[in-house]
């Protein structure tokens, strides 16, 4: 089983999240800060899509590790029904958690 997201892959996926969140709030100065910086800014705002950003990412983590420690045991993608069964739950999780987030950056839009 070969990892189709690097480490970095996620960072960048989370960095995209961020700064988009950010411009939403209308977070000055977005390019000249580093995602931890505007996810500090996002988490101490008060706003309710810290939580939802907070989700995404945690749930996207999550669903990462994962694949990380299916990799580790080089199942070669043959998945007892336990181990199915966590991914169809990290999977769901981190798409329900992403279509959340995307559902209100879009109304926020509006």
């Amino acid at each position: 089983m070969a990892l189709y997201l690097t480490n970095e892959n996620v960072l960048e996926i989370n960095n995209v999240a961020i700064n988009r969140v950010a411009k939403c709030l209308n977070i000055q100065n977005t390019e000249l800060k580093s995602w931890l910086e505007l996810y500090n800014d996002i988490s101490t705002s008060g706003d309710s899509i810290f939580e939802l950003l907070d989700n995404f990412i945690v749930s996207y983590r999550q669903w990462h590790n994962f694949h990380v420690l299916l990799e580790h045991d080089n199942n070669n993608g043959n998945l007892d029904w336990i181990k199915v069964d966590i991914l169809t739950k990290l999977i769901n999780r981190r798409d329900q958690t992403r279509n959340l987030l995307i559902q209100e950056l879009q109304e926020r839009d509006h």
